[in-house]
C-alpha cells in the first residue's frame, strides 16, 4: 500500500485566487512543485488564521459524524469503486459481486467482504489510485477487532 501524501497549509494567494490585497496572485513555483508530493490546502491568512482554519475543520467533522452513515451510503461507493474495472471481470465476477452487495444488503456478511473483494481485484487489476483510497483502511489496522463481523468467530 502507497504511503498517505502529506497535506500542507498554503496561502491562498500563491497560485490559487486572486486575493491579495491588490487582486493579484503570486506564481510561486516552488509551490507548483509541492503539489506533486502533497494534498496542498489554500487558506487566506489575510481572512482566516490557522486557527480559525482548525476550528472550522473541526465543527465541519463533527457534523459529518454526528450520525453514522447509513448502509446505503457504503453500497454506492464500493459500486463506484468497482465499476472502475468492472468491464476488465469476467461475468462470473461480475455476477459473484453483484451476489455479495445483496448479502450484505440482506445483513447476511459484513461490509469487509466487499471491501476485500473490491480491493483483491484492484490490486490484481493494478488500480493504484483506487487503492490509495481510505476506503479500505480509513483507520489503523491495530484498531480492527476480528470480532466486528459476528461471523462465526467465539470471543
Amino acid at each position: 500500500m502507497e504511503q498517505v501524501r502529506p497535506r500542507l497549509f498554503v496561502s491562498r494567494c500563491l497560485g490559487f485566487a486572486r486575493c491579495r490585497w491588490n487582486g493579484e496572485v503570486i506564481n510561486d513555483e516552488f509551490v507548483k512543485k509541492l503539489e506533486s508530493l502533497a494534498d496542498i490546502v489554500h487558506e487566506c491568512p489575510e481572512i482566516r488564521s490557522l486557527s480559525e482554519v482548525y476550528l472550522a475543520y473541526e465543527q465541519g467533522l463533527r457534523r459529518a459524524l454526528a450520525r453514522p452513515p447509513r448502509y446505503t451510503s457504503l453500497i454506492n461507493v464500493i459500486q463506484h469503486a468497482f465499476g472502475g474495472f468492472s468491464d476488465s471481470l469476467s461475468k462470473d465476477e461480475r455476477a459473484l459481486f453483484s451476489n455479495l452487495i445483496e448479502q450484505y444488503r440482506d445483513e447476511r456478511i459484513p461490509a469487509s467482504v466487499l471491501l476485500q473483494l473490491v480491493r483483491s481485484w484492484a490490486v490484481r487489476l493494478g488500480e493504484s489510485y483506487l487503492l490509495r483510497q481510505v476506503l479500505f483502511e480509513p483507520y489503523p489496522l491495530s484498531l480492527v477487532e476480528i470480532t466486528d463481523s459476528g461471523k462465526g468467530r467465539s470471543n
